[in-house]
């Protein structure tokens, strides 16, 4: 049963005269990178003392590992604990990062975001190193996919001028994209003649790359 955010929940069951009754709730955050679920009921019957328990699990999925944690108790009976921890490398001729989540052979895209690191990327379960590179590894094979930068996690001195690509690969490659991304402070003004008019504008700084970066008024120009 939908709540809010999250999905409530019921079961029953009986064995041997034995009754167990389980509710619980689950639910996910932060963009969907982090989740949990809870339950808690109650054994009875079958002519043997009645038992609580309760079970908890949470995961997260962060730039460098998925990470998940469980515990389960059963009232005068047992009680559980576990943690797990999934990463991995990928190196190519185009890059180099370590990564959350996907299997040896699996298939990847590298993503490079023009050098500048700590771009999010993918709903933010990519976060690109300092090398500007990063891993994303829930790739289907043999259809297009699209990623992209998450716009809304973007740093305020980054701008994405590419922001979405595409690729189709087959299982097991690791494909390559590169994103368009400046990085740098960023001033505006608003240039008017005495007449009121705006001036004509000419690029006079470009990167290495041939980006506009700075214009200026044609007619303050020398010469």
């Amino acid at each position: 049963m939908p709540l809010g955010t999250g999905t409530a929940s019921y079961s029953g069951s009986m064995s041997n005269d034995r009754y167990v009754n389980m509710a619980g709730y689950t639910d996910t955050f932060n963009d969907g990178l982090d989740s949990y679920s809870l339950n808690a009921g109650l054994n009875s019957g079958g002519g043997l003392t009645s038992q609580r328990q309760i079970n908890a699990y949470y995961s997260h999925r962060s730039p460098l590992a998925n990470l998940s944690a469980n515990i389960a108790s059963l009232q005068k009976g047992y009680t559980s604990f576990g943690v797990s921890a999934s990463g991995g490398a990928t190196i190519t001729g185009k890059g180099a990062a370590l990564h959350a989540g996907g299997m040896s052979g699996g298939t990847r895209l590298l993503v490079d975001t023009d050098g500048v690191g700590g771009v999010p990327v993918d709903g933010g379960q990519v976060v690109t190193n300092r090398w500007g590179t990063g891993v994303v590894t829930d790739i289907s094979s043999y259809y297009r996919n699209t990623t992209s930068v998450d716009l809304k996690r973007l740093p305020d001195d980054v701008e994405a001028t590419r922001s979405v690509v595409e690729s189709a690969l087959t299982e097991g490659a690791i494909g390559y994209r590169k994103f368009s991304v400046l990085k740098g402070k960023r001033l505006f003004a608003i240039l008017r003649l005495a007449d009121g008019s705006q001036p004509p504008l000419v690029p006079v700084l470009t990167s290495e790359k041939g980006r506009e970066l700075a214009w200026w008024p044609t007619k303050a120009l020398p010469g």
